[in-house]
């Protein structure tokens, strides 16, 4: 069987870590007092968009596991639920654990013991939370609640960005089982409940008991997943084979493009702007016009994406350092320097990552429990 591979997928991952990344090193800047994007009229903007590009990993994952499960539940009348674990595990783990290693084992390390460390005033208060608390939040990250460790325990130094990858690790525990036990009406119920009806429990609960509101709200902010339900809507969508076909031409594209530039820039919700994500991934699915997003420097850096949204922020740890330390420079110096040192050095460390890490497991996981195969090393 062919491999299931969309094109456009990749390079939308590559732009959501590169919008992520863009967003932690102005917001570095900011805290440190220097020069910022925060400081202009665009800090609004900047703001929003390292969250936007996370909602969008989000919608894009929900979007592409659920159509997957689809494809395997059609085929062979069930999803295997342990197969579908070791997969997650396989192509997740790795980097995962790596990161939870080398913040909470090495970082802590290196700021003592390298000087130009030292002057990086928040992340380097952030590696001493570690010396006196370690152990609580290392079982948290271990059991793979990052997330909930984000809201316990102050963010550890390296790994803060690992909250979202433990919201899509605790979603799939139950997505399997919710797609073997559910088809047809019912199961677009099920979505549009999680979709919909879950961000509202705040407002519920507010009306049944102000404390009770207080902790849905704190419940739909650790564990976001109605926005995966979105993406999820729009696979069942595109598998039934229920999406009008306008939605494959040039016009859509562009307009759905334009309207996610604009949901960016107004700062909307997170359901809205998950909206138009799972719009703008239908009309690249569907894409049957010139007009399209493949870029193949873009389609490799999405292919890494994992791994830049993962190491990036001990890049930038290591970069400011260094920057900070050894030079004086200011104003186009400084940030060349800067996004030279932080970019070049989070690209390098994903390729090797992906290349001696990753893909050895990628390629377990195809070979041996794969049920659709799934073109993840197609180009």
């Amino acid at each position: 069987m062919k491999g299931i591979y969309f094109k456009g997928l990749n390079e939308l991952r590559g732009i959501a870590a590169l919008a992520v990344l863009f967003h932690h090193i102005e917001q570095y800047k900011y805290r440190a007092g220097t020069v910022s994007l925060y400081d202009t009229c665009a800090a609004k903007w900047i703001g929003g968009l390292g969250k936007y590009g996370v909602y969008t990993f989000f919608v894009l994952s929900g979007f592409l596991i659920t159509y997957l499960l689809f494809v395997e539940k059609a085929k062979n009348g069930k999803i295997d639920v342990w197969l579908f674990y070791c997969r997650r595990a396989l192509r997740v783990w790795p980097v995962y654990y790596i990161i939870v290693l080398v913040s909470f084992a090495f970082v802590p390390w290196l700021a003592q013991n390298l000087p130009f460390l030292r002057g990086e005033a928040e992340y380097y208060s952030r590696t001493q939370v570690l010396v006196s608390e370690p152990w609580f939040p290392l079982v948290l990250f271990l059991l793979f609640l990052p997330n909930l460790a984000l809201r316990l325990c102050r963010p550890i130094a390296g790994a803060a960005q690992a909250w979202s990858v433990g919201v899509e690790e605790q979603f799939y525990l139950l997505w399997p089982h919710i797609l073997n036990q559910f088809s047809g009406r019912r199961l677009a119920g099920v979505f549009f409940g999680i979709a919909f009806l879950y961000p509202l429990l705040p407002e519920i609960g507010q009306i049944i008991d102000p404390s009770f509101g207080k902790i849905c709200t704190k419940l739909v902010k650790i564990f976001p997943v109605h926005l995966m339900a979105i993406g999820a809507i729009g696979a069942f969508a595109f598998y039934m084979k229920k999406l009008p076909e306008f939605v494959s031409s040039s016009i859509f594209f562009v307009s759905s493009a334009a309207l996610l530039v604009c949901f960016t820039i107004a700062k909307v919700s997170p359901i809205i702007f998950s909206i138009g994500v799972i719009l703008f991934i239908l009309s690249l699915v569907q894409q049957k016009g010139r007009v399209n997003l493949n870029n193949a420097p873009l389609s490799k850096v999405g292919r890494i994406s994992y791994g830049l949204y993962m190491y990036h922020p001990l890049v930038m740890f290591l970069s400011f350092g260094l920057v900070h330390h050894y030079t004086n420079a200011s104003g186009v110096i400084y940030n060349l320097l800067v996004y030279s040192a932080v970019v070049v050095g989070s690209l390098i460390a994903s390729v090797i990552s992906y290349r001696y890490l990753e893909k050895p497991f990628i390629m377990r996981k195809l070979n041996r429990y794969s049920v659709i195969p799934s073109g993840e090393l197609s180009k």
